[in-house]
């Protein structure tokens, strides 16, 4: 998941590619800019019309085992 980010062009224009026999990468981006954030060439985006909270990445007691202060 990529969200309110700027994106160079370092990105590759595909996304990315499976790891493994059989894998699908789950690839999600909201809100990014730059020249790496089109999406129109992405094999694996799955479309976020939203932004996607921290709770539902990390769960909701992600502030006992994520150093806030980094």
């Amino acid at each position: 998941m990529l969200q309110n980010s700027v994106l160079t062009n370092v990105v590759n224009a595909k996304g990315w590619t499976p790891m493994a026999d059989g894998a699908t990468p789950i690839y999600t981006e909201y809100n990014n800019s730059g020249a790496g954030s089109d999406t129109s060439a992405m094999q694996f985006l799955t479309a976020s019309s939203a932004a996607i909270s921290t709770e539902t990445v990390w769960g909701s007691d992600w502030k006992t085992w994520i150093d806030t202060s980094y």
